[in-house]
């Protein structure tokens, strides 16, 4: 039993399923009951409406299980890697600042913890690995039942030989339970295992039971010197809801190594500990030929950058901004050497704000004549002097996407969002720069907890919302459509492209059915001033700090690239075979550096640092369809190749 405040009001609920006694935990109670009632399949709808944030499930329904045992906990089991895996030599360090989405293949022999930065509260470092309810495809591990409950990510090391050390080995990592997103219930367990090679058992040696949101820990375990030996393996799991993005942990700085004691608890590094910002003005992302119109309008006039000195002693350091356009050639740089001259203090943070549009830089993106194009961005420092033990946490990227579409989002939902109640609707501000065609709506549905794909909805576009001015409703019915990897959104045709002049417009949907439809919810990017929402009784500003993951899509821009030639005989790049199924072969005459593939959205979908001249990239798990693989070598040569995904 259960009970819920609200205005001073009680409300105790306690429900029978499947003649099984179910709690309910009302965490924000008012404004998620809905979701909860939901789940069990208690039509409440006639009771009232209204909005809700789903920070992917706010409300939780007690785990059931068919014995009333401690899975934070389990036995030791026994399951062997394969003999085929080579080892890595100490020391093994991984702060995930380099990855994007999947864990680094040269570490790890898993993809299903999600690589991000946008989901910690205070990192010790600029990306973690989050283990939540979702499979590497960023669907549910269970679509079927709600309460489905058990292991569900793996972050697992290659094997690491441990045949040849003198001295004591420990394993040190920090961990966060919920960050921005959901926090994991009690029996929500992260659990930690090693692997002895003799043996062939995974044994567990540490566990952390679900909690809400705490400062990041640091965690120091002795190896035992029985696991010396070749071939020695870790890996973090956790337990959790299986049904969607439920139940996280952020897990940041894993390092292994001998001659530690567990007093070494010092970190001898300068990193940087968030995401790199967007350079555009307001929005993250304008079309490209919108842009144009006016560059220096629409770039941001600075950005800033924080940066945590780890060790002991102050330390010194120089710092750039570098811009890059699609083809790797610079376009902009502050400043020009040496660089700009800092003091970070010891154990301490320093933000540097960054001229961007303003001067001394007076930067603005350069025109081409292309469709659709990109720009990296990059931020990075050296020190003048004294010990930085992690060297890619020393730059951060950010890839300015221009495509055709308008976007206040980071890309990445750590909740959900929408209104209950048929006819209930809600409706996103945005600002044309200059007239042009509205061709479709881009969203993220955030898979959490119940399958939403049979509910419907319309698609509607508004002048003015006070008074309501109805633009356009689009005749079809639509439905949620779940899309793979994780945070890609959907694109929903207008069935008649709308002509739309320069200036505010609003972009949203209307309810068919009854429940909340899960759209993507970004929590670092408050936009809470362009969301509304009406159950009947006016419009409303949302009462939600974040951005909704809505975008809306301009002109007949379809292709990411178009100067795509996979036939030029002066290429020193080859992929095949092409339709691939499960393999894509990647051959170059010089070492390979950068891999890139991307939607035919513009959306990137995968990166990787590499240096070889044959990679093998996995994509049997991707849906099909076109894809744009760009590829740059050691002699900074790039060739952007397309390539079709299919399923025989």
């Amino acid at each position: 039993m259960t009970v819920c405040n609200h205005n001073n009001n009680k409300y105790t609920f306690t429900f029978i399923l499947k003649h099984r006694l179910v709690y309910i935990h009302m965490k924000s109670c008012w404004k998620v009951l809905i979701f909860v009632f939901y789940a069990l399949n208690v039509n409440l709808q006639n009771l009232f409406s209204q909005e809700f944030l789903i920070d992917s499930l706010s409300c939780r329904i007690t785990h059931i299980h068919d014995e009333d045992e401690a899975l934070d906990m389990q036995a030791d089991t026994v399951i062997s890697p394969s003999p085929f895996l080579f080892s890595l030599k100490l020391p093994f360090r991984d702060d995930f600042s380099q990855n994007y989405i999947y864990p680094d293949g040269k570490k790890w022999i898993d993809q299903h913890a999600f690589v991000n930065s946008t989901y910690p509260v205070d990192p010790p470092t600029y990306g973690v690995a989050t283990l939540d309810g979702l499979n590497k495809n960023g669907l549910p591990y269970n679509q079927f039942n709600p309460t489905a409950y058990g292991i569900a990510d793996y972050l697992t090391s290659f094997p690491i030989d441990l045949s040849n050390v003198t001295d004591s080995v420990y394993l040190s990592f920090y961990y966060q339970p919920q960050g921005l997103g959901n926090n994991p219930e009690s029996k929500d367990s992260l659990v930690l295992q090693f692997y002895h090679p003799v043996d062939s058992i995974w044994k567990s040696v540490w566990h952390a039971e679900g909690t809400t949101l705490h400062p990041f820990k640091r965690v120091m375990i002795y190896v035992d010197t029985t696991y010396y030996k070749d071939k020695f393996q870790f890996r973090f799991y956790n337990y959790a809801t299986l049904s969607g993005n439920v139940d996280h942990w952020h897990i940041d700085y894993v390092y292994l190594n001998d001659k530690r004691t567990f007093d070494d608890t010092l970190m001898y590094d300068v990193a940087f500990v968030k995401p790199m910002q967007w350079l555009t003005k307001d929005y993250t992302s304008i079309p490209w030929k919108h842009y144009q119109t006016d560059p220096s309008g629409w770039t941001r006039p600075d950005i800033v950058v924080s940066i945590k000195n780890h060790s002991t002693t102050s330390q010194n350091i120089f710092y750039k901004l570098r811009i890059d356009d699609e083809n790797g050639t610079q376009v902009g740089i502050y400043p020009s050497a040496p660089g700009v001259f800092n003091i970070i203090n010891a154990q301490q943070s320093l933000d540097l704000t960054l001229p961007v549009g303003n001067a001394p830089f007076s930067f603005n993106y350069p025109a081409n004549s292309n469709c659709h194009t990109f720009f990296v961005n990059r931020a990075y420092y050296y020190l003048g002097s004294g010990p930085d033990t992690v060297i890619p946490n020393d730059s951060i990227k950010h890839y300015q996407h221009f495509g055709n579409y308008y976007a206040w989002d980071d890309g990445t939902a750590e909740a959900a969002y929408g209104v209950q109640g048929v006819g209930a609707k809600a409706a996103v501000e945005f600002n044309n720069i200059t007239g042009d065609t509205l061709t479709g709506i881009d969203i993220y549905f955030n898979p959490v907890v119940n399958n939403v794909t049979q509910l419907s909805f319309k698609i509607k576009v508004w002048s003015s919302l006070s008074p309501e001015n109805l633009l356009y409703e689009d005749t079809l019915v639509f439905y949620p459509q779940y899309t793979q990897p994780v945070n890609t959104f959907f694109r929903y045709k207008l069935s008649v492209p709308q002509w739309l002049p320069a200036g505010k417009f609003f972009i949203g949907w209307e309810n068919i059915t009854a429940n909340v439809l899960n759209i993507g919810f970004d929590r670092n990017i408050d936009r809470s001033d362009k969301m509304f929402f009406n159950i009947g009784n006016g419009w409303q500003n949302t009462s939600f700090q974040g951005s909704l993951m809505l975008r809306p899509v301009f002109g007949s821009c379809n292709d990411v690239f178009i100067h795509v030639n996979n036939d030029d005989p002066e290429s020193n790049f080859t992929i095949y075979p092409n339709p691939a199924v499960d393999f894509v072969n990647i051959q170059s005459v010089n070492a390979i550096q950068y891999l890139y593939v991307y939607d035919v959205s513009g959306r990137m979908l995968y990166y990787s640092r590499t240096n070889g001249n044959d990679l093998l990239l996995n994509v049997s798990d991707w849906p099909q369809g076109i894809y744009f693989m760009k590829i740059i070598d050691d002699k900074f040569k790039s060739k952007v190749l397309k390539f079709v995904k299919g399923n025989e």
